[in-house]
């Protein structure tokens, strides 16, 4: 067992940095925690064009936050370091227990454990992919399926545009539901084409199926049909498998607010789910 009598940040996406920016600024310290490496979702989108005063890749912006977090030694890393569960032990004591076993008390912690991409077991095969950052250069002048029709999927299809020589869309429903400018760009790239009411059945690595209708032949496939977040971690209130907080990001348990602990990000239960809101969040809850 081991004492902290500072921060854990669970997660070390835009909300959770942004968390320990503000905590180490303030030479609060704290520890953020992370399952794989610190930086969150925003690593593998191709392109973020809706944060104010940053324009380019997702993995460019999170080792910015990185490099600025370097400055401070009150914020402390823990990558590949999961966090298996969070119990309130009292006001000022929260043990979190980490996938090792081992456990540590905080005196108070953030929850930003953010969304991971939903994954399609009957889909996976050695092509299957899930981040066009981390694989679409292995589909140089080749033809590629991207799966899904939202704002993650055009702008996957976009990117690759830069490898592939043709890309199909194929999403269940009977039209794109991206904003409109970044349908706009699709519709207009003669690399793309988008196939409406295709659902996806099947996929050895070469022939992609799907329920009614001819199957297509590609390379490989990116799946972008959404995120599903990671909660459960901690016996909270919740609302579709995110934390429900007050106006002051303080989680409810047992129908009662606990004030030393925090969610921000797509971990909590809100209208809208965008870089910018989450960094609002982790900056109030620090």
């Amino acid at each position: 067992m081991k004492e902290n009598n500072g921060v854990a940040i669970i997660g070390g996406g835009p909300a959770g940095l942004t968390a320990a920016l503000y905590l180490g600024r303030a030479h609060i310290p704290c520890v953020v925690f992370d399952a794989d490496m610190c930086g969150g979702q925003i690593i593998s989108s191709p392109l973020l064009e809706n944060v104010p005063g940053f324009y380019g890749p997702g993995v460019d912006l999170a080792m910015q936050m990185l490099e600025e977090l370097a400055k401070y030694p009150s914020v402390q890393f823990a990558n590949f370091t999961k966090v298996v569960k969070v119990e309130p032990i009292s006001s000022d004591e929260q043990l979190l227990t980490l996938e090792d076993g081992d456990q540590i008390y905080f005196q108070y912690v953030i929850c930003a454990t953010g969304s991971a991409p939903i994954r399609l077991p009957q889909l996976e095969s050695k092509n299957t992919h899930y981040c066009v950052t981390c694989d679409g250069a292995l589909y140089e002048g080749k033809t590629v399926a991207v799966i899904g029709g939202g704002n993650t999927a055009l702008q996957y299809a976009l990117e690759l545009t830069k490898y592939a020589e043709r890309i199909y869309i194929c999403t269940n429903e009977d039209s794109l539901r991206g904003e409109e400018t970044m349908r706009e760009r699709v519709l207009n790239e003669p690399k793309i084409e988008v196939r409406t009411n295709f659902t996806a059945t099947s996929f050895d690595g070469d022939v992609l199926g799907q329920a009614e209708g001819h199957s297509l032949m590609v390379d490989g496939i990116f799946v972008a049909i959404g995120y599903k977040t990671n909660t459960d971690y901690l016996d909270a209130l919740k609302y579709g498998g995110r934390f429900i907080t007050d106006i002051n990001l303080s989680i409810g348990i047992d129908e009662e607010e606990y004030e030393n602990i925090y969610a921000v990000g797509d971990c909590r239960a809100k209208p809208f789910n965008q870089v910018v809101i989450a960094m609002g969040e982790g900056c109030q809850a620090a």
